[in-house]
Formats: C-alpha cells, sequence, structure tokens
C-alpha cells in the first residue's frame, strides 16, 4: 500500500497528511470529558468487578452474574486500565479510537488491493466520517467498533476462499478462529456472519462445493476448542448453561421474533432512509447506483459482485427487524460504501456531477458551521480555544480556495472539512452537552457517597436496580465491589431502589440519597439496627 500512496499526486500527498494530522485533535479532544454513557457503565463495572473479584472467567454486574456478553473485551479494557493506570472515561474510550484507527486502516487496505488506492481512500475514509462515526460511534467506549473490525475481516476472508482457491486452508482457519474472537466479544451473532459467508460463495459459484471442502469442517475445530475451552473453565465456577438462553436472548431481542407484523413492515419501509441519515454524507453516492446498466456494473467486478452478495444477504437481518442501533451495522458499511465508490467512479456525467455539486456545497458550508458554532459559544471559550476554532474556520475557507485550484481533490476535501467540524464540536458542542446533562449531577453525587464512605461495605437489597454508570463511579473510588442480598443482617449499609423495592423489614437508620440518571431516581442508603 506504501507504493500505491506514492503514486498519488504531490497535492493528495499533503491532504493526506493533513488528514492524518487532523484526525489526532478530532478523535481525541474532550474524548474524557462527558460522564459514562449506558452500556459505556456496563463495560466498565463488568471489567471493574473481574479486577476487583479476582475473577476474570465469570462476568459479574453488581454482583449478579453477566450473561449478556462473553468476556474478551472485558479483558480488553483490564489491559488498557493496568496500562493507563486506573478507570476512567478517557481509558475506556481509548478502545474504540485505536479499534476505529485499525479498521480503518484495514478498509483502505483490502479495497486497494482490488479498486486502487484513490477509491481505497475514499472507502475507508468515507467510513471514519460518516455521520454515525464522527458524531457518535467514535466518542464512545462500546464494544461494537472491535467486533465490527472482527466481523468484516471475518467476511473479507470469504472472498480470499472464492478467488484465491491456493489460498483457502488458511482463509478457512483464519475465518474459524475470527468466529471465535467474534463469539468471545459479542456472542451468537458472529454465526450468522459466517454462515452468510458460506452461502455468499454457494450464491456466486451457483454452487455448494464449499459445503463439500474438508477444510470447512476441520477448521470448525477452532472455534470448538476456543469456546469450549473458555465454557469448560468456566463450569468451575458457575453452570454454563446458564449463559445461552441470555446469549441467545441477546441476539434476538431486537428482531422480527420479539415483535409484530406491522412493526416488521414499518421498519422495512423506513430503515433504508434511516440508514442514509445515520451515515450521511457519504450515503449520498447511492445516487450513483441508479442506473439501468447497473447489475451488469456490479457483476463486472468480482470484488464488488462479493461486497453487493455479502451487503444484501447479511443486511436483511437487520432490515426486517425493528429497533436496531445503527452501530450494530458498522462490520456492513464498508461494504456499501465499496459499492457505491465504485459506481461513482463510473458513473456517467449527470449523477457524477450532482454528486460533485452537493459534496462541493458540503465544504464550503463547513467553515460557516465552524463560525457559527465559534460565534455560539464565544462566551464559554477561552482565548485559545476561541484561537483554535477560528484558525479552523480558517483553514476550511483555504480548503475551499484550493478546490478552485484542483477540482480532482474534491473527496479528500471533504474528509478534511468534516474533520475540521469534528474538532469544533469537540471544542463547542461537547462541553455545552456535559454542562447541562443530568449525568454530571448523578456523578457528582456518585463520587460524594464514595467519598463519604471509603471503606464502607454497600449492599443492593433484594431487586434494587442501581444503574450501572453510578454504580462504576462507586466502585472505582474506593475499589470495593457492591454486593446484593435478600438479607439485612451482618450488612453494613444497604442501598434500597424504592421504586422497585420496599425498606427492609426491620429497624433502620436512613443516613444518606443520593441521584442516579436513570429516571433520576433518588437511591436511599440504610442501616439496620441488629
Amino acid at each position: 500500500m506504501i507504493n500505491a500512496i506514492k503514486s498519488l499526486s504531490t497535492i493528495e500527498k499533503g491532504l493526506l497528511l493533513s488528514i492524518l494530522i487532523v484526525a489526532i485533535p478530532a478523535l481525541f479532544i474532550n474524548l474524557g470529558l462527558r460522564v459514562f454513557y449506558e452500556d459505556e457503565g456496563i463495560r466498565g463495572l463488568v471489567a471493574l468487578e473481574m479486577m476487583l473479584s479476582g475473577n476474570y472467567i465469570t462476568p459479574t454486574l453488581n454482583d449478579t452474574f453477566y450473561y449478556s456478553k462473553p468476556p474478551l473485551y472485558n479483558w480488553i479494557l483490564i489491559l488498557f486500565f493496568k496500562c493507563f493506570g486506573g478507570i476512567s472515561e478517557w481509558t475506556l474510550r481509548i478502545p474504540t479510537i485505536i479499534f476505529l484507527s485499525i479498521y480503518t486502516w484495514f478498509i483502505v487496505y483490502i479495497n486497494e488491493k482490488f479498486l486502487g488506492i484513490r477509491q481505497a481512500l475514499l472507502v475507508g475514509l468515507a467510513f471514519l466520517t460518516c455521520g454515525r462515526i464522527l458524531f457518535w460511534d467514535s466518542m464512545l467506549g462500546y464494544i461494537d467498533m472491535s467486533y465490527s473490525l472482527v466481523s468484516y475481516a471475518m467476511i473479507m476472508l470469504f472472498y480470499v476462499k472464492w478467488k484465491y482457491p491456493k489460498y483457502e486452508v488458511t482463509a478457512f482457519i483464519a475465518s474459524a478462529f475470527l468466529l471465535a474472537i467474534g463469539y468471545m466479544l459479542k456472542g451468537f451473532p458472529s454465526f450468522l456472519f459466517y454462515g452468510f459467508g458460506v452461502v455468499s460463495i454457494m450464491i456466486l459459484d451457483r454452487s455448494l462445493s464449499i459445503l463439500k471442502s474438508k477444510w470447512l469442517y476441520i477448521s470448525m475445530l477452532i472455534p470448538l476448542m476456543i469456546i469450549g475451552g473458555y465454557y469448560w473453565v468456566y463450569s468451575h465456577y458457575n453452570d454454563a448453561s446458564n449463559t445461552l438462553s441470555p446469549l441467545l436472548d441477546q441476539s434476538t431481542r431486537r428482531t422480527i421474533v420479539r415483535y409484530d407484523v406491522l412493526s416488521m413492515v414499518k421498519h422495512i419501509f423506513t430503515y433504508p432512509f434511516e440508514n442514509i441519515y445515520h451515515f450521511f454524507p457519504w450515503t449520498f453516492m447511492v445516487i450513483a447506483l441508479l442506473r439501468k446498466d447497473l447489475l451488469q456494473l456490479i457483476r463486472a467486478h468480482a470484488f464488488v459482485t462479493f461486497c453487493v452478495v455479502s451487503f444484501l444477504l447479511n443486511i436483511i437481518v437487520y432490515w426486517v427487524s425493528p429497533e436496531v442501533y445503527p452501530r450494530y451495522i458498522l462490520m456492513l458499511v464498508p461494504l456499501l460504501f465499496t459499492v457505491t465508490t465504485y459506481a461513482f467512479y463510473k458513473a456517467p456525467s449527470m449523477p457524477k456531477r450532482i454528486i460533485q455539486l452537493f459534496f462541493k456545497v458540503l465544504i464550503c458550508v463547513a467553515p460557516l458551521i465552524i463560525f457559527a458554532l465559534t460565534v455560539k459559544f464565544w462566551y464559554a471559550l477561552d482565548a485559545g480555544l476561541i484561537m483554535a476554532s477560528m484558525i479552523c474556520g480558517i483553514v476550511g475557507c483555504i480548503l475551499i480556495w484550493i478546490y478552485f485550484k484542483k477540482k480532482n481533490t474534491l473527496l479528500l476535501l471533504l474528509v478534511l472539512s468534516l474533520l475540521l467540524v469534528r474538532v469544533v464540536f469537540n471544542i463547542t458542542i461537547i462541553p455545552d452537552r456535559h454542562s447541562r446533562d443530568f449525568a454530571k449531577v448523578a456523578k457528582a453525587d456518585a463520587l460524594r457517597i464514595a467519598e463519604s464512605y471509603p471503606e464502607s461495605t454497600f449492599t443492593l437489597y433484594g431487586n434494587s436496580k442501581l444503574d450501572y454508570t453510578s454504580s462504576l463511579y462507586i466502585s472505582k473510588e474506593r475499589m470495593i465491589q457492591n454486593t446484593r442480598s435478600e438479607e439485612w443482617q451482618g450488612v453494613e449499609y444497604l442501598i434500597v431502589d424504592t421504586v422497585r423495592t420496599q425498606f427492609p423489614d426491620c429497624k433502620y437508620n436512613i443516613i444518606d440519597s443520593f441521584k442516579i440518571r436513570e429516571l433520576k431516581k433518588t437511591m436511599i442508603i440504610v442501616e439496620c439496627e441488629s
């Protein structure tokens, strides 16, 4: 790929270098500012409880067995916590940035081999700067970036199996290993991706020959040994059969299995438009697919054909499943971008001009957005941040000038413009949202409780629900795990959720209370009299 990059023009190399430089502040500024968000609390708390208990095999959540995800991502988080000196919003989110960087590089690496460096860069950078990634998923410490990287790599290995028979054995072994890794990250969905990979080859070959390959079955020993070995060790601590039903529930919770036909029909009609919105602006290139000879165009390129088949096979599960989140399909988005990018480069002049005009407008609008944000939040910025924001706006204006001098750099200029907007977004909107977020109040309350009772044992009473972010803050500050009990005897302090359960049937004193983000509830701390 280095040789391919050398073939770029001097201006293209300069813009690519600028993209790499601007991506650093775009991805890192205020990364750790906002309070842990929803699933981040779960990921962090499970990892913390593993560290506190010394049991890295059976995950727990508020002292209750946690069955919804296998433990691999928690192990990754623990590694980062130990390498970066503790648990914080920043250390929990850093793995997302690292996996996103690797994922983007891998997308470029794969596509360069079959589409050339310019199209490959567009596919990878479009993924990096689409709305969902740039303004949401790159900011959060969720499991999905690592899982999507593994799943996308597994899908690509099926192309290797299809087109390069001499690498068949290696591809089978590698994809089976990634299947095991994917399962240990997120459970059963990995089997669907693997299964659809097999089906894609059957469709492309119009043959069942892949089912006759001995390596298909021999390679399955790898996930069998890895997954089976984990559950064998797990069974020494807890009944491993207890994990299967919750994992299956997680895999089907938002699918057609749980919803009525009307919800499914509504979702089928709205889902494509939702994704055009979430992965905007690069989804605008679907216009390039509106052509009479689309099938011939796709069939003319084997890699594009494979991406189309793989995308359609995998997306149908989400297309008929109401209430699926965009992050669930991050492994499929590069497949779509590969196809739309290829179609864009092959598009007739009229649709190509429409797309280019739209992207040109975005480049011109970007500095206006930057200056507007700077003015709006002027009162909240110090002199240094105002200067940084203004520089981003000025650079955005320079990019417009570059476009009119070098129109063939349009796509790289758009990527750079989007990254500049993200930098200013970090400086202005993220602090503003943080200042108005009730979670900030809940965090402060949790830290106050941790400081007030540094060595006390807190026990969740009955079915009391302490939200995971507050529990994480209390536990990490004291490095003491919260426990759970149906009894009050012999317990130092009980945490009671009066929305879900009653106070214990004993004489007690209410000694403190604190707010949590979930439903903005108040949790009560009580001390029972012997």
